[in-house]
Parts: C-alpha cells; sequence; structure tokens
C-alpha cells in the first residue's frame, strides 16, 4: 500500500506569520469580496509611490516564468473589465487563498493561476517578489481612495 504524503513542498506553498495572515484575510480578502477594489483608480500617487520604492507593480499579456526581486506582474482578466486595481487584488486574493503567497529572505513571492491536479501550473496570471512593507503600504494607498470615497458620498 502506497504512504500519503500530506505535505506541501515550502517552495510552493507558504505559511505566513500571524501579521501577514492577519492583514490578506481581512484586508484583502475582506476588500475583494466586499469588490471594493472596483471605486480605485491606478493613478499617479499610486504610480509615485511604486517609482520612489524602485518596485514594479504592473501588467502584461505574458508572464515571465521566474519572480524577480521588486517585480510583480499580473493579467487583466476579462471579469476585471480592464480595470487593473481590481484585477491587482484579485490576484492577490486567489494568491493567498491557494496559498502561493510564500517568504523568500524578507520578500514574500506571489503566485497566482491555475494548477492541475498534481500542482504543474497550467497558466500563470500573477508573478512576482515583493517586500510585505512595500506591498501593504501600496494596498493602504488604495484603502485611502476608498475612505475618501465614502467620505464624499456620504456613505
Amino acid at each position: 500500500m502506497k504512504k500519503l504524503d500530506y505535505t506541501f513542498p515550502i517552495e510552493k506553498r507558504g505559511i505566513l506569520p500571524p501579521d501577514e495572515e492577519h492583514f490578506f484575510y481581512y484586508d484583502i480578502m475582506r476588500n475583494t469580496e466586499n469588490n471594493n477594489q472596483n471605486i480605485y483608480n491606478w493613478n499617479s500617487d499610486i504610480q509615485k509611490f511604486l517609482d520612489n520604492k524602485g518596485v514594479i507593480v504592473d501588467t502584461k499579456e505574458t508572464l515571465p516564468d521566474k519572480a524577480m526581486k521588486d517585480e510583480l506582474y499580473f493579467i487583466i482578466e476579462k471579469k476585471d473589465k480592464e480595470n487593473k486595481a481590481a484585477a491587482f487584488f484579485n490576484h492577490l486574493r486567489n494568491a493567498f487563498a491557494h496559498f502561493r503567497i510564500v517568504h523568500v529572505g524578507e520578500y514574500l513571492r506571489i503566485e497566482d493561476g491555475r494548477w492541475d491536479t498534481k500542482n504543474k501550473c497550467l497558466e500563470r496570471t500573477m508573478i512576482g517578489q515583493i517586500k510585505y512593507e512595500d506591498l501593504k503600504e501600496l494596498c493602504f494607498l488604495f484603502f485611502q481612495q476608498e475612505d475618501k470615497f465614502i467620505e464624499e458620498n456620504n456613505i
């Protein structure tokens, strides 16, 4: 009888520290479940933040096979209706939900995509490595847009 192995390879699946898990679960997951990301605008403030940090977070038609430091690329899928911010948050949510966020030194390696039952990647829709603090600051810039929207619309 074949012995079953229920472990995940360290390179493929990740367990995050409590503060990071809290951030992804309560901020990113809540955000996408409530469709809040649809009001976000990938504006000059967002791009200025990324440029000042020396980080690239952007869309590509075809994603690289390897995650590079300070680069995070993703595909805008039809369901996101060409909303870059919505695509970004949907891919972050999926990467977290499927344990595809792994620590590599001070970086988070993030992947989203479609895998077969043998854990082989069929199609990658997000890939990159970004420092947790940079990612968190970026997300909170978007969350400030939500706060401003709520305030301006008396919601």
